[in-house]
């Protein structure tokens, strides 16, 4: 059948996983590749009924790369167990788990690969400030009647010149066309926005280096187009769009030929840096607009952090239990440990850098996070070096989990750093603890700990070449952090302070503890891909075997 008479729905496969289902339906976004954790969290933590109540998104089958490739999971929000729809929303919201919540609009999978304009003659001047192709979206008042659905875009369209083609018509349609709209605005309602008279759409795109051929501002048109689309017919159009002064916001995700949308319920702000009266939300990062203890919280300009959420799907990856004690020994600004104490109850939690500055802000967010903490859990910071826990006991820590260095910001002789500091981590592990490591690489961390043979010219030389390339319709992912490829360890970046740039050379040679024969101290229980920050790195699950740590020169046979 020639396309142009093939129904737009036939063209890509709708993503509904609850078709029949009268529900309110939430989009919820959570790390790409720790999905199965948040769901069975959300499950056993009573945020749904039961795991039939979530359904994941299907991925592309390409690299997982940019934020738009964060998870997407549809959450059927029963109501019939007699909690009030407000009640299951708001606990969703506080899922520690989630980066953000949305109301589930539409989604779809097969889109095309590319998608442009069409100019169908008409001598009507666009203006020249960016709203090109964007006259389509603005309806006309007095269309008498709401038509089919999937016939909206159609009928609206035609009163237009410029339109869009391929995959911008194809997402106009989808969410124009949208059954779903009077359920998201009732959990909208919930949400405690009474009503909406202007709005705002937004996007995230990750596409162009997998062959899709379109700009974040023609799909955050189209996004806006379908919107208007959906609220155009009848006598009073409710909704216009307004880009400051605006009551909801309306995101759109494309990933490759993947497309969601959904309507913002709460989440982050951040201040617009040109227009300081205006704020924006900060999605898909969103997960601290419910984190009262982040508030004012310290980190250096130059140092990324560990989203929250992220933090906590690691720790409940290591298996953290109440009654244990947990370490992040590079622990940057204090995120893994205070999520640890903040949601494990009876939990002590350490954080650890050798970076005093860095340490210095950990101290700060820990005395921000006490008052919140779980029953019965601690929270600390301390200075020490990875590299020479003195300061911690033998076989006295239960879980580790940490953010390793990417070699970025934070530079370290990975060769000598990387072997000392499993060696320090083997050494403070009880037996059958669980270490969990976030890493850019894990060739060179599963050769030493297991023997294979693996590669030792670098820790990115399993990372695909792709991460360290800038997308050009992104933001900074990293939260102000820039991404460099390795620079040489003698001239760290200009606008890092040198004490910063290099954390190997904070603590001397004699600082470092002697190393550890690594031999059958682990074994290799888990290594998943995960996006963080919109880059693929690994999280390494190891186990402590009962062997008991020994230095190198007490064992000849590790030398």
């Amino acid at each position: 059948m020639p396309e142009s008479n093939m129904a737009m729905s036939d063209r890509f496969q709708i993503f509904d996983p609850f078709p029949e289902s009268r529900e309110h339906l939430a989009l919820v976004l959570v790390t790409h590749g720790l999905a199965d954790i948040a769901m069975s969290y959300m499950a056993k933590q009573g945020v749904v009924l039961s795991l039939e109540d979530l359904a994941l998104m299907p991925r592309p089958d390409v690299p997982a790369l940019g934020s738009a490739s964060l998870e997407k999971i549809v959450v059927r929000l029963r109501t019939d167990s007699g909690k009030a729809l407000s009640e299951r929303l708001a606990r969703l919201q506080a899922t520690p788990v989630v980066q953000a919540v949305l109301a589930f609009v539409t989604a779809a999978n097969g889109l095309e690969l590319q998608g442009g304009w069409q100019d169908c003659g008409s001598d009507r001047k666009e203006d020249a400030q960016g709203d090109a192709h964007a006259g389509y979206a603005r309806g006309e008042e007095g269309i008498a009647a709401d038509p089919n659905p999937e016939d909206r875009w159609a009928v609206l369209k035609r009163n237009y010149s410029t339109l869009p083609t391929g995959s911008l018509d194809q997402i106009a349609w989808l969410v124009g066309s949208s059954t779903k709209w009077p359920m998201a605005e009732e959990l909208l309602r919930a949400s405690g926005v009474e009503s909406v008279k202007r709005f705002r759409s937004s996007c995230v795109v990750r596409s162009p280096k997998f062959g899709v051929r379109v700009d974040c501002l023609d799909v955050m048109k189209v996004v806006g187009g379908g919107a208007l689309c959906a609220h155009s017919f009848g006598k009073d159009p409710r909704w216009r769009v307004d880009l400051k002064r605006y009551d909801v916001e309306i995101y759109g995700f494309l990933f490759h030929d993947s497309f969601a949308c959904g309507i913002l319920l709460g989440g982050q702000l951040r201040r617009n840096t040109n227009e300081d009266k205006y704020s924006y939300s900060s999605l898909p990062f969103g997960e601290r607009g419910n984190r009262p203890y982040t508030v004012g919280d310290h980190q250096p300009w130059y140092m990324p952090r560990l989203r929250p959420s992220t933090s906590m799907l690691l720790l409940i990856l290591s298996g953290l239990q109440p009654g244990e004690t947990v370490l992040d020994p590079f622990g940057g600004c204090g995120t893994i440990a205070i999520e640890a104490a903040v949601h494990f109850e009876r939990v002590h939690a350490i954080s650890s850098d050798n970076n005093k500055l860095v340490s210095s802000a950990a101290i700060q967010n820990c005395i921000l996070a006490r008052p919140h903490l779980a029953a019965g859990s601690t929270l600390r910071a301390e200075d020490w070096d990875a590299r020479n826990l003195k300061h911690v006991a033998d076989a006295s820590i239960d879980r580790m989990v940490t953010d390793m260095p990417f070699g970025n910001k934070c530079r370290w002789d990975v060769a000598v750093g990387l072997p000392a500091a499993l060696g320090e981590i083997a050494r403070v592990l009880r037996p059958r603890a669980k270490a969990v490591f976030l890493m850019k690489g894990y060739r060179r961390l599963e050769a030493l700990v297991l023997g294979s043979q693996g590669t030792e010219e670098g820790i990115e030389d399993d990372v695909d070449p792709t991460n360290a390339e800038d997308d050009e319709n992104e933001e900074d992912l990293l939260d102000g952090a820039e991404t460099r490829n390795a620079e040489d360890a003698d001239h760290p970046p200009a606008d890092i302070p040198e004490s910063v740039a290099e954390v190997s050379k904070q603590s001397g040679s004699s600082d470092v503890e002697q190393p550890v024969c690594l031999d059958g101290q682990f074994e290799l229980c888990e290594r998943r891909p995960v996006t963080v920050g919109g880059y693929l790195c690994y999280a390494i699950v190891l186990e402590k075997t009962d062997r008991v740590a020994r230095k190198l020169s007490s064992n000849p046979s590790c030398k």
